[in-house]
Protein backbone atom coordinates (compact mmCIF):
# COMPACT_ATOMS: atom_id res chain seq x y z
CA UNK A 1 0.00 0.00 0.00
CA UNK A 2 1.42 3.20 -0.90
CA UNK A 3 0.99 6.29 1.31
CA UNK A 4 0.18 10.01 -0.09
CA UNK A 5 2.31 12.57 1.02
CA UNK A 6 0.84 15.81 2.27
CA UNK A 7 2.59 19.03 2.57
CA UNK A 8 2.92 20.48 6.15
CA UNK A 9 0.58 22.44 7.35
CA UNK A 10 0.70 24.98 10.25
CA UNK A 11 -2.19 26.21 11.61
CA UNK A 12 -2.68 29.97 11.62
CA UNK A 13 0.47 30.62 10.10
CA UNK A 14 -0.65 33.72 7.81
CA UNK A 15 -0.55 36.24 10.97
CA UNK A 16 2.43 36.27 13.47
CA UNK A 17 1.71 35.31 16.70
CA UNK A 18 2.45 38.02 19.27
CA UNK A 19 3.52 36.67 22.87
CA UNK A 20 4.33 39.04 25.46
CA UNK A 21 6.34 38.00 28.83
CA UNK A 22 7.94 40.07 31.87
CA UNK A 23 11.43 39.33 32.03
CA UNK A 24 12.23 36.49 34.23
CA UNK A 25 9.39 34.76 33.37
CA UNK A 26 8.86 31.85 30.93
CA UNK A 27 6.86 31.52 27.46
CA UNK A 28 6.36 28.76 24.89
CA UNK A 29 5.83 29.27 21.37
CA UNK A 30 4.00 26.61 19.73
CA UNK A 31 4.24 25.35 16.02
CA UNK A 32 1.55 22.94 15.70
CA UNK A 33 2.42 21.53 12.32
CA UNK A 34 0.98 18.42 10.52
CA UNK A 35 1.19 16.67 6.99
CA UNK A 36 2.49 13.03 5.52
CA UNK A 37 5.06 12.10 6.57
CA UNK A 38 5.01 13.67 9.83
CA UNK A 39 6.68 16.69 9.24
CA UNK A 40 10.28 17.49 10.75
CA UNK A 41 10.39 20.86 13.04
CA UNK A 42 13.19 23.77 13.00
CA UNK A 43 13.42 26.78 14.77
CA UNK A 44 15.13 30.37 13.88
CA UNK A 45 15.24 33.22 16.20
CA UNK A 46 15.96 36.38 14.09
CA UNK A 47 17.01 33.90 10.91
CA UNK A 48 19.48 31.90 13.88
CA UNK A 49 19.21 28.48 13.99
CA UNK A 50 18.09 26.69 17.33
CA UNK A 51 18.86 24.18 19.31
CA UNK A 52 18.06 22.68 22.72
CA UNK A 53 20.78 23.87 25.06
CA UNK A 54 22.63 26.50 22.37
CA UNK A 55 21.54 29.36 24.66
CA UNK A 56 23.17 28.02 28.12
CA UNK A 57 19.83 25.59 29.12
CA UNK A 58 17.55 28.66 28.80
CA UNK A 59 15.89 26.88 25.82
CA UNK A 60 13.98 23.82 25.51
CA UNK A 61 12.55 22.16 22.04
CA UNK A 62 9.98 19.82 23.22
CA UNK A 63 7.07 17.86 21.91
CA UNK A 64 8.93 16.55 18.59
CA UNK A 65 9.50 20.29 17.82
CA UNK A 66 6.12 21.54 17.82
CA UNK A 67 7.06 23.52 21.23
CA UNK A 68 9.96 25.90 22.17
CA UNK A 69 10.50 26.69 25.99
CA UNK A 70 12.11 29.73 26.88
CA UNK A 71 13.26 29.99 30.29
CA UNK A 72 14.52 33.33 31.93
CA UNK A 73 13.17 35.50 29.70
CA UNK A 74 15.26 38.26 29.06
CA UNK A 75 15.27 41.55 26.88
CA UNK A 76 17.60 40.32 24.32
CA UNK A 77 15.51 37.08 23.88
CA UNK A 78 12.67 39.26 22.69
CA UNK A 79 12.68 39.50 18.78
CA UNK A 80 11.46 36.97 15.97
CA UNK A 81 11.24 33.19 16.04
CA UNK A 82 10.46 31.15 13.32
CA UNK A 83 9.34 27.48 13.10
CA UNK A 84 9.64 25.51 9.75
CA UNK A 85 8.55 22.50 9.55
CA UNK A 86 9.15 20.64 6.25
CA UNK A 87 8.63 16.53 4.96
CA UNK A 88 8.94 15.35 1.48
CA UNK A 89 6.00 17.36 0.27
CA UNK A 90 7.41 20.33 0.93
CA UNK A 91 7.29 22.82 3.97
CA UNK A 92 5.20 25.31 5.82
CA UNK A 93 6.33 28.77 8.22
CA UNK A 94 5.12 30.20 11.07
CA UNK A 95 6.37 33.44 12.12
CA UNK A 96 6.23 34.53 16.21
CA UNK A 97 7.35 37.71 17.72
CA UNK A 98 8.32 38.04 21.80
CA UNK A 99 7.97 41.52 23.17
CA UNK A 100 10.05 41.27 27.11
CA UNK A 101 8.60 43.40 29.57
CA UNK A 102 10.74 44.94 32.54
CA UNK A 103 10.27 43.60 35.83
CA UNK A 104 7.84 45.13 38.07
CA UNK A 105 9.36 45.69 41.30
CA UNK A 106 6.87 47.13 44.43
CA UNK A 107 7.88 50.10 46.36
Amino acid sequence: MRTLAVPPTIGDSETTSKHSVVAGQSVSLDCPAIGVPQPDIHWTREGVAISSGNRSKKVAILEAGRRLRLYDVQPHDAGTYACFANNSAGGATKRLSVHVFGKYLAP
